[in-house]
C-alpha cells in the first residue's frame, strides 16, 4: 500500500462534500492506483457528481442519500447480471455504479464511443476523461454543431451499434451526447439490456429525444431511424 496517500487528509479537503463511504472508496482507487489525486469538478447532478483527475481520468460519484432508489430499481429488473442484489440502498447505489462499469465495457467492446471504463469501487466509477486540458467537450445541446448531419449520422452509428452490443441506453438526449472530435454518448447507468421489459420504449423514447433536438437542423423520421436500427441497416 502506497504510504504517501494519506486517508485523514482526504478526508480534511473532501469531507465535507463527500461520504466516509465515498471517502474510502476515493482512498482504496487511489491505493489501487488507478487514480493519483482529484483536481475540480465537471458535472453535478442530482444522482451523481463528476469530476476531473489527473492524466485524463475522470470519476463520477454516484450519491448515496439524494439518489431516488425506486427509480434506479426500474433499471436494474430483468438484468440477470444483478439479480441477486438486495433491496437496500446501499447494495442498489453499489450495482449501480458496477452497472455502469459493466455497460461501457458491453459498449466499447461494440465500438461505441463513449468513455473508456478503468475501474470501480463501492459507488465510485473511474474512467477516460473526455474533453482536452480538463474541460470537458460540450455537451451536445450547449455546442456548436458546424455540421449537423454527420453528426445525427454518428449518434445513428452508436444507436445502432449499441443495439447491436444488446443494449438500450434508456435516457439519451442531447444532454448526455458530448460532441469534441466526434460524438460521444455518457451516462451508461441506467442503460438496458434488451430482455428488460422496457427495453422496447426506452430505444423508442431514446430516438424520440435525438430526432426531436435535430428536427431544428434536419428532417428526421424516429419511426423510420427506429426501423432501420432494428433491422441493422445502413443510413
Amino acid at each position: 500500500m502506497d504510504k504517501t496517500i494519506d486517508r485523514s487528509e482526504l478526508r480534511k479537503t473532501w469531507g465535507g462534500i463527500f461520504d466516509d463511504t465515498t471517502i474510502f472508496a476515493i482512498y482504496r482507487l487511489m491505493t489501487r492506483k488507478k487514480i493519483k489525486k482529484l483536481v475540480s469538478s465537471i458535472k453535478e447532478g442530482k444522482e451523481s457528481l463528476v469530476l476531473a483527475a489527473d492524466d485524463k481520468i475522470a470519476i463520477k460519484v454516484y450519491a448515496t442519500k439524494s439518489s431516488n432508489f425506486k427509480r434506479m430499481q426500474q433499471y436494474l429488473i430483468g438484468d440477470p447480471r444483478f439479480a441477486k442484489i438486495k433491496s437496500n440502498k446501499r447494495s442498489i447505489i453499489f450495482a449501480w455504479c458496477q452497472k455502469e462499469y459493466n455497460n461501457l465495457l458491453k459498449a466499447r467492446a461494440h465500438k461505441v464511443s463513449c468513455p473508456k471504463p478503468i475501474a470501480f469501487q463501492s459507488n465510485v466509477l473511474v474512467m477516460e476523461f473526455l474533453g482536452k486540458n480538463y474541460e470537458a467537450y460540450p455537451r451536445l445541446k450547449d455546442a456548436d454543431i458546424k455540421n449537423p448531419k454527420k453528426a445525427f449520422d454518428q449518434v445513428y452509428e452508436n444507436l445502432r451499434k449499441l443495439y447491436n452490443a444488446g443494449l438500450v441506453h434508456a435516457d439519451l438526449s442531447e444532454y448526455n451526447i458530448l460532441l469534441g472530435d466526434k460524438i460521444y454518448f455518457i451516462d451508461f447507468s441506467q442503460s438496458v439490456i434488451l430482455a428488460h421489459p422496457d427495453a422496447d420504449k426506452f430505444l423508442e423514447r431514446d430516438i424520440h429525444n435525438v430526432c426531436k433536438f435535430f428536427s431544428k437542423y434536419l428532417t428526421v423520421d424516429p419511426v423510420k431511424i427506429l426501423e432501420k436500427i432494428k433491422n441493422d441497416l445502413s443510413i
